[in-house]
């Protein structure tokens, strides 16, 4: 009961860190807000609506799947590690301890260099495919082997902190940030969801049908995850996407598209005088009519508006004669 005792103070401990870092990084977010008066920047932006999610790309829903299965041949695993470690290769429990607890020291010795590596190259998709690819070599080490358990588990600890340093970065390049919150809540939401169910699926696995059979399991998620991961390849080749690609040309592509803004503004805004000319002379009443009443002059906030609207309309419609408003 003593060892239990501290058990549960050490995890008290750890939640009471984590809600002080919570506290005082909300402190630091709303400093930087008042400072950098950013409330003035988004006060302009639309709100998001909890019914936008159904506009959702289709790549950030395959990301979710593999947030899903990926991570339900890792947190059960665990789950039930030790004691497929003592039945499976008669370790002590100790013993079998250690071994299970190598994934977690892995993942927080890797994960900074694995995040730094990924920064460098980029290239988030091919990363997270051969994570896929190697975790499920690992698994079928364990499984099908009677190798020394520390070379698949070593193998699992190393994929598992690639897998995470190179999928969710994925989710802020595919999401608009002011829906960044959103997305990665459900993807947390719908991975805890599958953890849930699936632990206790695992139970009644090894229960009736014994380990190998879990690990049959495992494998198969690990399947689906890497085929979503292939079809997040294809989807973003297919459109030019950017999340394949190298710090260096994502940046290239910034700058295209900011290239292309610009000239798209500037051949909007051109010749400004002749159509301020032309504006003046369409509303010069005729000389040969008296009668006329002459023309109000009009904003030149809302004539310049109404210009800028006008050409840009008969860009994308060419064949329509859009007047402007009087």
């Amino acid at each position: 009961m003593g060892g239990n005792t501290k058990l549960y103070f050490l995890a008290a401990m750890t939640c009471f860190v984590s809600l002080l870092c919570g506290i005082i990084l909300g402190w630091m977010d709303y400093r930087a807000e008042k400072i950098l008066e950013r409330h003035e920047a988004t006060g302009n932006e639309e709100p998001f609506r909890l019914t936008d999610i159904r506009h959702f790309k289709s790549v950030f829903w395959l990301l979710s799947v593999i947030c899903v299965a990926y991570y339900l041949a890792i947190f059960p695993f665990i789950a039930l590690g030790k004691l497929f470690f003592e039945r499976k290769f008669d370790f002590p429990p100790q013993e079998a301890n250690n071994v299970n607890s190598m994934v977690y020291l892995l993942s927080a010795a890797l994960s900074p260099f694995f995040g730094i590596l990924i920064d460098k190259t980029g290239r988030n998709v091919m990363w997270v495919i051969i994570s896929n690819v190697t975790t499920i070599g690992a698994h079928f080490v364990l499984a099908f082997t009677f190798l020394n358990p520390y070379i698949g588990v070593i193998a699992l600890g190393i994929s598992y902190s690639l897998l995470a340093s190179g999928l969710w970065p994925l989710v802020a390049l595919i999401v608009p940030e002011s829906q960044l919150g959103t997305a990665y809540g459900i993807c947390q939401a719908v991975q805890n969801m599958g953890l849930a169910t699936v632990i206790i699926l695992a139970g009644m696995i090894v229960d009736s049908y014994g380990y190998l059979m879990l690990e049959m399991f495992f494998l198969g998620c690990l399947f689906i995850s890497l085929v979503a991961a292939v079809l997040i390849y294809i989807i973003d080749s297919a459109n030019n996407g950017v999340l394949n690609m190298s710090p260096e040309m994502r940046d290239n592509v910034k700058i295209h598209t900011s290239s292309d803004n610009s000239a798209e503004t500037a051949n909007l805004l051109d010749n400004e005088e002749y159509t301020d000319q032309e504006e003046i002379d369409s509303r010069r009443p005729d000389d040969g009519d008296p009668d006329q009443s002459p023309a109000v002059p009009r904003n030149p906030a809302v004539a310049q508006s109404d210009r800028i609207r006008t050409r840009y309309l008969a860009q994308i419609l060419p064949n329509t004669n859009i007047p402007y408003r009087q």
